[in-house]
């Protein structure tokens, strides 16, 4: 079937020659010629004659990405979650969890720019390290790395050195390249631990253990699992105590840098395997001197307190996740305690409806994200709660709303803990929008994996509707699912 003229002269109702390839009234206007076969057409805002435009419900208003619902997301239930709902009915106790796949993304356009030379690496570090580095606001431990890189011609100095290279080519999409400059950091931080771990060599070397295990957790091979060896390696280095005893500078922030980092490792790692997040416990155990130093004194990407609240309830649950028993009455207390704590800090402010000049600092949004993220856990983990209370689903609204607003980073752990709670569609919507756009920053290919893992929360919810799932089976159900322990800092 043909039309009497192309598309372009029809929209502008003149008379069209009909030529070939291109009529003349589009040649002479210098426009592409659409041609004259069948063109599928669809409702356009405006057009009174035919479009039927999908209105947002005031439920739908409520969250401030209802533009979402313009277009449609899809929740999809594959084979995996299926086979697992029949292995969890039949109550089968050799059940075996097959891992999930994470789909690859397109490269992003930061991805195309090319810095061949290291000057233009080390421009790129200086410019995106606080992203790089997971939420470094204040730059301060972008700044302590530079200085470490070039404190001296050391093979200590050069381990920082091309460790930093090596992330800033990951982040550039030039694998290549940063696979060059990753085993040029070992074999300096080789050399160099041959020298012993003195002074400040042995700041650097904690750095460089760091820096490598950022790069293993921004590009995670299926097969690998060395970002947790690296990380090992870096608390390791904390518990010989040589840096608070040796090092005469204020180390605090780079022991915080490692404790954010190995606090929410010890949550993926007791889903993981239980059993090696409680050797990894006793095996980087600390002296009470060292611990006392390691204390959390600086708010790293949130605020201290929260985060030592997260690491205790952590630590209380990991025996009794692995032995699937129950929490003793001085245990239970003890949670509440903390619970108490934790909602007493709860800001007094509405994500939605505060003007900009009033919002709180990115800073306290994200502290805020932690803390209904630890209270959201602590509720389903220990507490009893079922998911459905008032209490514990305002903390869920109230976490949607500001994952909405504009955020530097999307911190990993709360978007996990708050988007698994999302029950309805509007909800998950939302939810499945935030994670999107999360998986477009630095280290998207984590992300990428834990919206894998919130799905599979979410369909394991439908699947026991009837029956609702235990929490922490549930949880060990998905982290096993992923092909490698999930990195939750």
């Amino acid at each position: 079937m043909t039309l009497k003229g192309c598309w372009t002269c029809r929209d502008r109702k003149i008379k069209c020659d009909r030529a070939l390839p291109a009529c003349t009234n589009c040649r002479q206007r210098n426009v592409p010629c659409p041609g004259y076969s069948i063109r599928l057409s669809w409702p356009r805002p405006g057009d009174k004659r035919r479009a039927v435009e999908l209105k947002s419900t005031a439920k739908q208003k409520k969250h401030m990405l209802a533009s979402l619902y313009q277009h449609s997301l899809f929740l999809n239930v594959t084979s995996w979650d299926v086979n697992t709902f029949y292995q969890l009915s039949e109550a089968r106790s050799d059940m075996e969890i097959p891992k999930i796949s994470i789909p690859p993304a397109l490269p992003s356009i930061p991805s195309m720019r090319v810095h061949e030379s290291q000057s233009g690496l080390l421009q790129y570090f200086m410019d995106m390290g606080p992203q790089l580095l997971v939420m470094d606001s204040s730059g301060d431990l972008t700044d302590w790395i530079l200085r470490l890189a070039f404190y001296d011609a050391t093979p200590a100095s050069n381990a920082v050195l091309h460790s930093l290279l090596a992330l800033s080519s990951l982040n550039l999409g030039r694998n290549s390249v940063a696979m060059m400059y990753k085993i040029m950091a070992l074999s300096y931080l080789q050399q160099s631990l041959q020298l012993g771990n003195i002074g400040h060599r042995t700041a650097q070397h904690l750095m460089t253990s760091m820096l490598l295990y950022l790069c293993e957790t921004f590009h995670i091979s299926n097969t690998t699992k060395d970002w947790a060896e690296y990380l090992c390696g870096a608390k390791q280095i904390v518990s010989t105590g040589v840096l608070a005893r040796e090092v005469h500078i204020d180390v605090s922030l780079l022991f915080d840098w490692v404790s954010y980092h190995e606090t929410f490792a010890r949550f993926g790692l007791v889903y993981w395997k239980p059993a090696v997040a409680l050797r990894g416990l006793r095996f980087c155990a600390m002296s009470p001197e060292t611990a006392q130093v390691f204390a959390p004194r600086n708010d790293f990407v949130c605020d201290r307190d929260v985060l030592g609240y997260t690491s205790s309830i952590f630590s209380s649950l990991t025996p009794r996740i692995k032995d699937n028993s129950h929490l003793s009455h001085l245990e239970t207390q003890e949670l509440y305690a903390l619970e108490a704590k934790l909602r007493g800090g709860l800001m007094d402010f509405n994500p939605l409806n505060t003007l900009p000049d009033e919002a709180p600092k990115e800073r306290d949004r994200i502290t805020e994200l932690y803390r209904l993220a630890a209270l959201i856990y602590l509720n389903r983990a220990a507490l009893g709660y079922s998911g459905e209370e008032l209490r514990h689903r305002n903390l869920v609204n109230r976490g949607l709303d500001i994952l909405c607003g504009k955020l530097t980073s999307t911190p990993p752990w709360p978007v996990f803990m708050i988007a698994c709670e999302a029950r309805d569609d509007a909800q998950r919507m939302t939810a499945l929008e935030i994670l999107d756009r999360a998986g477009e920053e630095p280290r998207s290919f984590n992300m990428r994996l834990i919206r894998q893992l919130v799905e599979a929360c979410w369909n394991q919810d439908d699947l026991h509707e009837d029956e609702p799932l235990d929490y922490h089976t549930k949880l060990r159900i998905a982290i096993r699912a992923a092909p490698y322990v999930p990195p939750f800092s």
